[in-house]
């Protein structure tokens, strides 16, 4: 070996060292992202159960629509998390107070996942529109995503504009129900 060729093979294996290195860490960041991106579907999975819950709830008891909707608002911004006066899988209940135990129970389930449910009327409804055909709108936030305003006047400007398009980087979903 000559003199002039001594400690090329270290600087070799460094060099290979430190692209393997680079390439690990292409690796860790890939799957953190991957992570990350189960995390998100998992969430909204479960945001849509809440929503599709609520919608199958509406369906099934017309008479206490806008119940349901005072009621999930009510949760939501209640300081103290409030709880139904009836207990109807025990006791038989009117078409309200069954709205208002069975919203209750779907937000306290979707508050443990750290999601947090709002319903009101769909942006583009009349306000002279009948109940019955009323299109109600259900949010889901989570994260830094907030509902605002009261149980009667619900501010969703946080996940979508009032012409129905979501706000960039907000962590909701809406899904509208009759």
């Amino acid at each position: 070996m000559m003199y002039s060729q001594r400690g090329v093979g270290m600087i070799e294996v460094l060099v290979s060292l430190l692209i393997l290195a680079i390439a690990v860490l292409g690796f860790v960041a890939l799957q953190v992202r991957a992570i990350q991106a189960s995390q998100d579907a998992l969430i909204k999975t479960q945001a849509m159960h809440f929503m599709q819950s609520i919608s199958e709830s509406l369906r099934a008891n017309k008479d206490a629509k806008l119940q349901y909707a005072t009621s999930i608002n009510t949760y939501s911004f209640a300081q103290t998390q409030p709880v139904a006066s009836v207990n109807c899988t025990t006791s038989k209940c009117t078409a309200d107070q069954f709205a208002t135990y069975e919203a209750y129970d779907i937000s306290t389930q979707a508050s443990n996942f750290g999601i947090r449910l709002g319903m009101t009327t769909c942006p583009g409804i009349v306000a002279s529109t009948t109940l019955n055909l009323k299109r109600l709108c259900i949010f889901s936030v989570w994260e830094d995503t907030q509902l605002k305003g009261t149980a009667a006047a619900l501010d969703y400007s946080d996940c979508m504009t009032s012409t129905g398009s979501y706000v960039s980087s907000s962590k909701c979903l809406m899904m509208e129900t009759y």
